[in-house]
């Protein structure tokens, strides 16, 4: 799987199984359908009639057969009628399938729409700091290991004023204690050594969580298949733009 696939399917892993007011089963029904699912498996049938035989009892050699309208029909008047749930149904589309055959930058715009920036719970915190830390998890890949993002990336992704007014004095203190500690023995202090002392915890306790946006727009940078696409431009839109430029 690429980054951005591992990505997506560990933090759909992590909604699916720790659902939000904001992110759960009925919502993302709502986001993206049945049908709209089963579309992204056009051109995987056995995937399609595996998901149909389980959710709607359908033979799996009659599934093969059928067209997506057919399953996603049958599939939602099942649900509909109570014949199981919707826990069921949302764990029949694995987060690793829909990482795979889904619309990862549709799904990442979503989650950073939906995501409460301005008036975030515990539980929203928890889920900051827990998805901070999956893209500062050293991986393998490739014969070596690597992050998603270093810390020198997030850290220079928050405003500097905004740390420094945010990030208790005490703290602030730990650092330069340690910075100067370090330099004193002949070696250097990084950003991870700064990361280190001030804890992803006290970064989402204490800096409102709108200004950690940019660390999602730097984040997009590195992995550019989660980044919204550009909306095509007309050409009708395009001659008039070009004609008001040579006004």
């Amino acid at each position: 799987m690429s980054r951005d696939d591992q990505l997506i399917a560990l933090l759909l892993r992590e909604l699916q199984e720790h659902p939000k007011p904001w992110w759960n089963a009925e919502l993302m029904r709502e986001a993206w359908s049945t049908y709209d699912r089963l579309r992204w498996l056009d051109a995987e049938p056995d995937l399609r009639a595996e998901i149909t035989h389980t959710l709607a009892g359908l033979p799996l050699v009659a599934a093969q057969t059928d067209d997506i309208e057919f399953q996603a029909d049958l599939i939602e008047r099942v649900l509909e009628s109570g014949a199981i749930s919707l826990q069921a149904w949302e764990e029949a589309f694995s987060p690793e399938l829909i990482a795979a055959h889904g619309p990862k930058a549709a799904i990442w715009q979503e989650f950073r729409e939906q995501f409460p920036w301005e008036d975030p719970s515990e539980d929203d915190r928890d889920l900051l700091v827990w998805l901070l830390s999956e893209l500062l998890e050293e991986r393998e890949e490739g014969g070596r290991r690597s992050s998603i993002m270093s810390p020198l990336y997030i850290r220079s992704a928050i405003d500097v004023r905004i740390w420094q007014e945010c990030i208790p004095l005490d703290v602030r203190v730990q650092v330069d204690g340690r910075r100067l500690r370090k330099e004193l023995e002949g070696k250097h202090f990084t950003c991870r050594d700064e990361l280190a002392v001030v804890k992803l915890e006290r970064i989402v306790e204490h800096i409102p969580l709108e200004h950690l946006r940019g660390v999602f727009d730097a984040l997009e940078r590195v992995l550019p298949g989660l980044a919204q696409p550009e909306t095509p431009v007309d050409d009708d839109d395009h001659e008039a733009t070009e004609s008001a430029h040579r006004i």
